[in-house]
């Protein structure tokens, strides 16, 4: 039981108001590995919805991250991109997660443009 307990990872998630308003003492909760940040349900609470670049959504996030991070734990979000997940990345999350789902939608995407591309390029 204990190295099941030593291995297990315990993560946890802000989302609403009152998670960001008890944040830290969620972050200081003994036995949470990854204070998890979903901007999506995050730019409802803050009353930005949908708009998950919104410099305010940004902001708290970026404030939640560092105080994650301060505290010896790990910070993790939602990452669409390369460049999002750079972003983050450069301001210390280190627990990114993304959907199959969007990553092939993003390829087949890219893949119909670059074809169209060379169309118009060879009739």
């Amino acid at each position: 039981m204990a190295a099941a307990n030593e291995a297990t990872v315990v993560v946890v998630q802000i989302e609403t108001r009152a998670g960001i308003e008890r944040a830290d003492e969620i972050i200081a909760t003994d036995g949470v590995d990854v204070i998890f940040l979903g901007p999506s349900d995050l730019s409802v609470a803050l009353d930005v919805p949908g708009q998950t670049k919104h410099p305010s959504l940004l902001k708290t996030i970026e404030a939640l991250t560092e105080k994650i991070v301060a505290a010896g734990k790990a910070a993790g979000t939602v990452t669409r991109s390369a460049e999002d997940y750079r972003y983050w990345r450069e301001r210390g999350v280190q627990v990114f997660l993304n959907s199959a789902g969007a990553l092939l939608l993003g390829a087949a995407s890219r893949f119909v443009e670059e074809s169209r591309a060379a169309e118009r390029r060879h009739p």
